[in-house]
């Protein structure tokens, strides 16, 4: 009951001061029942707010670890095959480079967008014009090409054709 509800009803006789105070007594009691109800509710739902805070991150942070783990696979493999590509290219220079090839004749080839030369001596140049050689870069480095049997390029066909820039097969 109210404070001023429970003075008028003493002023007009309805309840007596025993009643108005067990009346207060009770509404104390029972507020004070709420209050550390509440609280316990209050910090219950606080703790399952973490906990389930907590899960996302772990499921965030899992996820994460995935993709981190995803990119490293994705970097290893790339790194693999450019190691592969390379023995690839050494081993088919190495088998099959035509040797003294430099000469006085000049063989023209295009090499994506650009147009290069190679100073060849007669033989590698009908080797080239024939099929039976082919133009392949050596290297990272701009304008290192060197000149491989049609058979090497053959197999260098498999693991790095892009480095393959002149081969007129038959």
């Amino acid at each position: 009951m109210g404070g001023d509800l429970r003075e008028e009803l003493l002023k007009a006789g309805l309840i007596s001061k025993q009643q108005a105070r067990k009346a207060a007594h009770s509404e104390r009691v029972e507020k004070k029942r709420a209050d550390p109800g509440s609280k316990a509710q209050q910090a219950q739902a606080a703790r399952d707010e973490a906990a389930r805070a907590q899960r996302e991150q772990a499921q965030r942070d899992r996820t994460l670890a995935e993709a981190r783990q995803a990119a490293a696979r994705e970097r290893d493999a790339q790194a693999q095959q450019r190691q592969r590509r390379e023995m690839a290219l050494r081993r088919a220079v190495q088998e099959g480079a035509l040797p003294k090839w430099g000469g006085g004749r000049t063989y023209y080839f295009q090499d994506g967008t650009r147009v290069e030369a190679l100073q060849l001596n007669d033989e590698a140049a009908r080797r080239m014009e024939d099929g039976n050689a082919a133009v392949v870069r050596a290297g990272e480095a701009r304008g290192s090409y060197a000149l491989i049997t049609s058979g090497a390029a053959a197999k260098l066909l498999d693991a790095a054709p892009d480095a393959i820039v002149c081969w007129h097969r038959r």
